[in-house]
């Protein structure tokens, strides 16, 4: 049941689980690199916030929920794999995913709007959440006892405000005073043994736990407090069908000419290589690769402005332009997924690679779903289906593993007779490494050398920080002690 007093002054509830969720990032959080520890954090915050919820009496509908528990399992990446990479992309999806479940408390359909608007959003539910715990502050603060009486939590809300305010004075005035007297500075420091360094490495991460913290249960919990703000963009240009289609037709025509003139060297293969004076795998995979990806790139927004600028009439030209465009944007991503075959044909996987690899799929999903909303009609819906792709396919990769699958193909490539590159396999993270392991007796004498200072890092006898936990990490370490000596004693060769 909700505890009417309670809901009738919140702050104290809400100010208690800040200072818990704050105390809790510093026991948790300290330790890095991030692995279990972020998604339980996580936990204990979306708890506290349904405890808290059904204390106030704050209904929370069921897809609000739902986004959390999506939150919270985009959080849980950073427990199963280790590669950096994709613990930053599991950070901030479950960032943009509780953000998106604060606008939903608040009525919003998230599957409706353009790009300004979802960006708006995010800017503002991060503002909402920076600002929530100062606004509870200094409501309490400022609030005055009832007349006759103390009013509740007077006297603490008073004795903490003083001291606040004495705090620096204090820090000040002693500062002073034992710089001036050598035997008051030598009792001083008797009685106050106080490490700093060891005191603020300690608050910092409290204080900004518990800030984050509580301005999310103030903006989640008091809508009062931190009021949704919609963001509407108004259509201050507006370009008749002439102009659009006139400047797409030109854009249209530069790709047309593009792909025509460029047409055996897009798709060329390794006759083309060999048969073209000084030029080379690299050159030819390199050179053009990242141009190709960023001109496709850059072609969706494009379109999308196109379609916000031109009037209501007119727009069964633009729709065919656009779906012409579209055809040869698929054309010109066909060719750089062919130049990156090529390129890791001959010198093998890296991780950059592999993530822009994954990046053209999603421009490519992006490109069809452009088709199906914004030349259907349903441009509102476009924004939210591309991001909830970007969602599914993070979700991909970290059930996938790609840095084994990395090692594996580079080491199938050495099997051809490529080079392996053990320095780069030595950088990999714990994901990586049963993969290596496993490869370990076909490997040669030196690259085994360079490896077994990368295996030296995850076999460590001290037992590891359990709040960085990882299920990477803790496998690479079981394989790596089930192998034993052979690999230690690479260092002695």
């Amino acid at each position: 049941m909700p505890n009417s007093e309670e809901a009738r002054n919140p702050a104290h509830s809400i100010i208690a689980a800040s200072v818990a969720a704050g105390i809790a990032s510093d026991l948790l959080l300290r330790a890095g690199p991030w692995g279990v520890n972020f998604p339980l954090w996580m936990l204990l915050i979306l708890t506290l916030t349904g405890v808290l919820a059904w204390r106030l009496g704050v209904e929370l509908p069921p897809r609000v929920r739902v986004t959390g528990t999506f939150a919270l399992a985009a959080a849980a990446g950073l427990a199963l794999r280790d590669s950096p990479a994709l613990k930053l992309l599991d950070v901030a999806a479950a960032g943009t995913l509780l953000a998106w479940s604060w606008w939903q408390a608040r009525a919003v359909r998230l599957g409706v709007g353009g790009v300004v608007e979802h960006a708006w959003r995010l800017l503002f539910a991060g503002v909402a959440a920076t600002a929530g715990l100062a606004v509870l502050l200094l409501e309490t603060a400022s609030r005055r006892p009832a007349a006759g009486g103390r009013g509740p939590g007077r006297g603490g809300r008073a004795v903490a405000i003083g001291v606040v305010i004495a705090a620096p004075l204090l820090f000040g005035f002693g500062g002073l005073l034992a710089s001036a007297d050598a035997v008051f500075a030598r009792g001083l420091a008797k009685l106050v043994a106080i490490d700093f360094a060891e005191v603020m490495s300690h608050l910092v991460p409290i204080g900004l736990g518990a800030w984050f913290a509580g301005g999310w249960l103030v903006a989640f919990l008091l809508p009062d407090r931190v009021r949704a703000r919609g963001l509407t963009v108004p259509q201050f240009v507006a370009l008749g069908a002439a102009e659009v289609n006139v400047a797409l037709g030109l854009v249209n025509l530069l790709f047309l000419t593009f792909i025509t003139v460029q047409v055996q060297y897009l798709f060329g293969g390794s006759g083309l290589v060999e048969v073209t004076p000084g030029l080379s795998y690299s050159e030819y995979a390199r050179s053009g690769f990242f141009q190709l990806v960023a001109a496709v790139a850059l072609a969706v927004p494009t379109l999308l402005g196109a379609d916000w600028v031109l009037a209501k009439s007119g727009r069964k030209a633009f729709r065919i332009q656009a779906a012409l465009l579209v055809l040869m944007l698929g054309v010109v991503l066909a060719s750089a997924w062919h130049r990156l075959g090529l390129y890791q044909a001959e010198y093998g996987w890296t991780a950059l690679r592999l993530y822009v690899a994954v990046f053209m799929g999603w421009l490519a999903v992006t490109l069809l779903w452009f088709c199906a909303t914004v030349l259907t009609g349903r441009r509102d819906r476009f924004v939210f289906g591309a991001v909830t792709a970007g969602f599914a396919m993070l979700a991909a990769l970290n059930a996938w593993n790609p840095e084994a699958w990395m090692v594996r193909q580079n080491l199938e490539l050495a099997r051809r007779g490529r080079a392996f590159d053990a320095r780069y396999a030595a950088r990999l993270s714990a994901d990586a490494i049963p993969a290596l392991a496993k490869a370990w007796p076909e490997l040669a004498r030196d690259q085994q050398r360079t490896l077994a200072k990368a295996f030296a890092r995850f076999s460590d006898s001290r037992p590891p920080d359990r709040r960085t936990w990882s299920v990477s990490v803790a496998e690479a370490r079981r394989v790596l002690a089930e192998r034993g000596p052979p690999w230690r004693t690479a260092f002695d060769r």
